[in-house]
């Protein structure tokens, strides 16, 4: 429904080689799911497409995210195959960080 996005390490990760990349998509209040992936597949899509514009290896990425985020990161990482999220099979994360996301 909302979210906050502060997190004390950016700096940290930034001063040590890693490329953040913090992404918006629509709240629950705004559109229903799953636009929530479909939003943050198309960005995951675009920072693929342009990885190396951007001087970021396509195939050594993670994705991330706490609460809601931590949701939607694991649907990044798990679910690649499902099209009607929007995503992209051939893009893999190394890695999917989960901090505190909703348990069901």
């Amino acid at each position: 429904m909302m979210g906050i996005k502060e997190w004390d390490n950016v700096k940290y990760l930034v001063r040590h080689g890693y490329a953040i990349a913090s992404i918006d998509y629509r709240f629950s209040m705004e559109a229903r799911f799953p636009a929530q992936i479909q939003d943050c597949n198309a960005a995951l899509n675009f920072i693929a497409a342009h990885a190396t514009d951007y001087g970021i290896n396509p195939r050594r990425f993670a994705v991330a995210g706490g609460s809601a985020g931590g949701h939607l990161a694991l649907l990044l990482g798990l679910a690649r195959t499902e099209r009607d999220f929007g995503a992209d099979p051939s893009i893999k994360p190394l890695a999917i960080l989960d901090f505190s996301a909703p348990r069901i």
